[in-house]
């Protein structure tokens, strides 16, 4: 558990410079907004559970707080696949590379 600990505190270091660059670029081109946001609410559930487990009171709040923590977690490398598959779609170099070739050439400067 003590590894685990430390990679949740390296894991919010890194979502934290990520909300600085990658999340603010995304956002305001709009691109991949709903898995982007599902991709931080689950982060966010985690990071809230994840403090319950070390201070929740009641032995009936605990074990919800632990089954919604470990399903959130085991979730997550598909929602990053996910977020990453589709983000990959919602390149504008990606539309490009799907046109044929006559149209792609009018959309190059």
């Amino acid at each position: 558990m003590k590894i685990h600990g430390a990679a949740a505190m390296a894991i919010l270091i890194l979502v934290g410079m990520l909300l600085t660059g990658h999340v603010r670029f995304a956002w305001r081109a709009r691109r991949n907004r709903g898995n982007g946001s599902l991709f931080l609410g689950a982060f966010a559930i985690l990071t809230v559970t994840g403090y319950g487990l070390y201070y929740a009171g009641g032995e009936g709040l605990r074990a919800w707080t632990s089954w919604i923590h470990l399903a959130v977690g085991l979730a997550l490398p598909l929602l990053l696949i996910l977020h990453i598959w589709l983000g990959k779609r919602t390149r504008p170099a990606a539309r490009l590379r799907k046109q044929p070739p006559s149209v792609a050439k009018m959309h190059v400067s």
